[in-house]
């Protein structure tokens, strides 16, 4: 459920949702420019990204630096089954808050960043907590006359994670880079290359690398052939001892929707 056109420049938003945190975690998996999302954010929060019931509020500010437009975010969501949060205490909330600054470049183009936090309980026996921040960047390109037949979208996020344990804090850090190019009506390609280390294990990391072709025979319709590498070094998961070995992956992906119009892209 969400109310907009509040007072305060405030919308309100209740349920189970995708709270603002990044650049990409508010998007459904289907809507996201990879078959998958970036491994620094699955390595923080899992491979359906951070989602849960919860409650969030959403403000038009003042414009901010000389911004076009600005907004906050601040969200209240339940964390259960995250790998960063993993308290399974129903009462257990974590914090998020998301500032996002709007530029208009040109009639065909603009550029975004992004700051994010989120906070909250990771053990139910001991009062540990974890934090994670966020800093992103997003440019998008589309001439008016042919945004049908080009684009380029390009994005670039850096986590940085704070992980308290019985035997000190656990500092973690991660990093992806994306593009994804419109050349016709139908066909897209893109790429993607990142870095991430354990939340609960810095020593421990994993490189990840896409490459992806996408097909769409309609805008309901779409193919994507996607090539992925991982190159892991990963040998203790949760204090199991195990080696994850890296692997080559390719991946066919179609989406469809169905109705009378497609889900949107949050």
């Amino acid at each position: 459920m969400e109310l907009i056109n509040l007072p305060l420049n405030m919308s309100l938003k209740a349920g189970v949702f995708f709270p603002e945190f990044g650049l990409l975690n508010r998007y459904h998996t289907h809507a996201l420019p990879q078959f998958n999302r970036p491994q620094v954010c699955v390595n923080y929060f899992g491979l359906d990204g951070f989602n849960g019931i919860g409650l969030a509020l959403n403000f038009l500010l003042p414009k901010l630096l000389f911004s076009d437009a600005s907004t906050l975010d601040l969200s209240l969501v339940n964390g259960n089954g995250n790998n960063s949060f993993m308290s399974d205490s129903p009462g257990n909330m974590l914090y998020v808050g998301h500032l996002k600054n709007y530029y208009d470049l040109s009639e065909a183009s603009y550029l975004e960043y992004t700051i994010s936090a989120i906070g909250g309980k990771n053990n139910d026996l001991k009062e540990d907590f974890s934090w994670i921040g966020s800093f992103g960047i997003h440019y998008k390109w589309q001439p008016p006359s042919k945004s049908k037949y080009k684009s380029s979208d390009w994005r670039a996020e850096l986590y940085y994670g704070s992980r308290e344990t019985p035997l000190g804090i656990e500092r973690s850090k991660g990093f992806y880079a994306l593009f994804h190019n419109k050349v016709s009506a139908r066909f897209w390609y893109g790429g993607r290359v990142g870095y991430s280390e354990l939340p609960y294990d810095a020593g421990q990391y994993i490189w990840d690398y896409a490459l992806n072709i996408d097909f769409w025979q309609s805008e309901f319709v779409f193919f994507r052939l996607q090539y992925q590498y991982n190159n892991r070094d990963i040998f203790n998961i949760m204090n199991v001892p195990v080696i994850y070995p890296s692997d080559h992956a390719v991946l066919l992906q179609v989406s469809w929707a169905m109705g009378p119009h497609k889900h949107e892209a949050y």
